[in-house]
């Protein structure tokens, strides 16, 4: 799982919580009858994720896979021809795909794909070999809710409550529970989604105290929620002049 360090001094946070009767001069008198609670609440951290991921080397991007061994026996592992089925040779290398097998497409991409910069773990130092891209994450949460009470006499009374809950993230894909933030937008390879969220409830209830020891209560109430979840880059590419079509294997 991706290790998420709360940055010093950027956490804020902010509350106000108020309850009064209600009651407007010269025209109603609410006490001991129509009474108030208002609350309210503002949150911010910012996060940042300091898990390194994995990125192809230098000279796996240009299909050169000889480095692609067993980190204990240092044997080669084979990577094998889709169209074949046998291990990929050029010029009498093993695990090295021909120039012409590479889409033009997936060459194209390859520019925006860092290098490793950090010494790997795994099968031949390939794993976790880029350090993370710095990208401060803003956790926003903005919470309000007010209920007014109204006493209709001794026995019955009126409840009305509100409230709203907002808050808003940034993700990324992940896999193994490992978040891909190896770049951040514009690259076009990110990743990156804003995930604004909004709740709302309603409820509204009536109470009446028909004896001492029996009271009943009746009323309804509504809960809703919505996520969205938006992409940060919406990239197109170029489609190229030389692109075959699926029944020839590029990779």
């Amino acid at each position: 799982m991706a290790a998420r360090v709360v940055l010093p001094r950027i956490t804020k946070q902010l509350w106000l919580y108020r309850g009064w009767p209600i009651s407007i001069p010269k025209v109603y008198n609410g006490r001991d009858r129509t009474f108030g609670h208002y609350s309210q609440e503002w949150y911010k951290q910012n996060s940042e994720s300091t898990t390194p991921n994995t990125v192809p080397t230098a000279l796996e991007k240009a299909g050169d896979f000889t480095d692609f061994v067993d980190g204990s026996t240092g044997a080669l592992i084979p990577i094998y021809d889709p169209l074949t089925g046998k291990q990929f040779v050029y010029n009498g290398r093993l695990n090295v795909i021909p120039p012409d097998r590479i889409s033009a497409n997936s060459a194209a991409l390859l520019q925006y794909l860092p290098n490793p910069d950090r010494p790997g773990s795994g099968v031949g130092g390939l794993d976790s070999n880029k350090s993370f891209a710095p990208f401060i994450n803003p956790h926003i949460q903005h919470v309000w809710g007010f209920t007014i009470d109204q006493r209709l006499n001794a026995k019955q009374s009126v409840h009305y409550s509100q409230w709203r809950n907002s808050y808003s993230n940034f993700s990324f894909d992940s896999t193994n529970n490992i978040a891909r933030d190896f770049v951040v937008a514009p690259n076009p390879l990110n990743s990156m989604k804003y995930e604004p969220a909004l709740g709302s409830g309603f409820l509204l209830t009536y109470d009446n105290a028909i004896t001492q020891n029996l009271v009943m209560t009746a009323g309804f109430g509504w809960i809703g929620e919505i996520n969205n979840q938006f992409n940060q880059t919406k990239y197109s590419f170029r489609r190229r002049a030389n692109w075959s079509d699926s029944s020839q294997h590029h990779v």
